[in-house]
């Protein structure tokens, strides 16, 4: 069975709520995505064969943002990569080429979607 484990969790800040981390795959194996710097927030598509991941983008101001990728966890590859988005993301789902999902900006809260190509 496919599943995805956190691990070396941090804080992202001292007193933050919001985790920094590595990944630690089972069942397939995602080299490209090897090295930390990962939240631990995750979605699979409904056949647990797409697997969506945010990796932090924190700028050198400290302004926090986030990627979101997505995997083909049977070709074991990167399929989908977004541009920076800025915020905290707080919630992420994934159904089939839809992404959904909420970040906080600047002490609002905002809910988009993204079509991906799979």
């Amino acid at each position: 069975m496919k599943q995805v484990y956190f691990v070396d969790k941090m804080e992202i800040r001292m007193g933050s709520p919001f985790n920094h981390c590595k990944l630690k795959f089972e069942g397939f194996t995602l080299p490209e995505l090897s090295e930390g710097g990962f939240q631990d927030i995750y979605s699979w598509d409904h056949n647990h064969k797409f697997l969506a991941l945010i990796k932090w983008d924190i700028k050198a101001d400290n302004e926090p943002g986030f990627d979101i990728v997505v995997s083909d966890t049977e070709k074991e590859e990167v399929i989908f990569s977004s541009d920076r988005i800025e915020g905290i993301c707080t919630s992420l789902s994934l159904d089939n080429d839809r992404l959904e999902y909420s970040s906080i900006s600047q002490g609002s809260e905002t809910v988009r979607s993204i079509q991906i190509k799979q």
